[in-house]
């Protein structure tokens, strides 16, 4: 019994730290895109005059969070405009319901800010974004016409012609980290 208890004891101080410093390493670990280019030229990222872009992917008809995140997004880029007269700063809504596109991602978007451009996809350059950025995709078998899907906003910053992903955030962030997270891609961008 003694001999067990010491080999248990010797684990634990020998195992313990290994296995907290594993998990302590996790904590505030970045999303696994950020800081990687984008690899394929997208049209709407290209035709872009503004430093950085934040996309998020939804769908116009979305009851809930979809409206929530674009409120928060045009208000943040809307906000930097008025108050640190930032105007290089724009988001991309991008609609998923390619199955089902009525070609309103633009009016939607535009709803929530000027400074939100909606952008249709066809179903081939909608595979090709979800696997760009990783993104999910799924219909809700409980309510006819809602989509399960990735709900991040992708910071994107333009290097060099070309745009990397610096940030990914939670649609849950508060507006102002929004907010502090854009102005401090700018920055960093310049």
């Amino acid at each position: 019994m003694g001999k067990l208890k010491g080999i248990l004891s010797l684990g634990l101080i020998v195992i313990l730290p290994g296995m907290l410093l594993v998990a302590m390493s996790y904590l505030g670990a970045s999303h696994p895109l950020e800081n990687t280019f984008v690899k394929k030229e997208w049209a709407f990222l290209q035709s872009s005059e503004n430093s950085v872009e934040v996309l998020f992917f939804g769908y116009a008809g979305c009851s809930f969070i979809c409206p929530n995140a674009l409120i928060k997004l045009g208000n943040a880029i809307d906000e930097l405009q008025t108050e640190e007269n930032v105007e290089d700063i724009g988001g991309f809504f991008i609609d998923v319901n390619a199955a089902l596109q009525l070609d309103r991602a633009q009016e939607y978007a535009q709803f929530f800010s000027p400074n939100i451009q909606g952008i249709n996809t066809t179903e081939e350059s909608l595979g090709r974004l979800q696997r760009e950025f990783k993104i999910r995709i799924r219909e809700d078998n409980e309510v006819e016409g809602a989509l399960f899907h990735t709900d991040h906003f992708f910071v994107l910053k333009k290097m060099d012609g070309r745009w990397e992903i610096a940030r990914v955030l939670a649609n849950d962030t508060p507006k102002q980290e929004v907010k502090k997270i854009l102005l401090e891609t700018l920055k960093n961008q310049q």
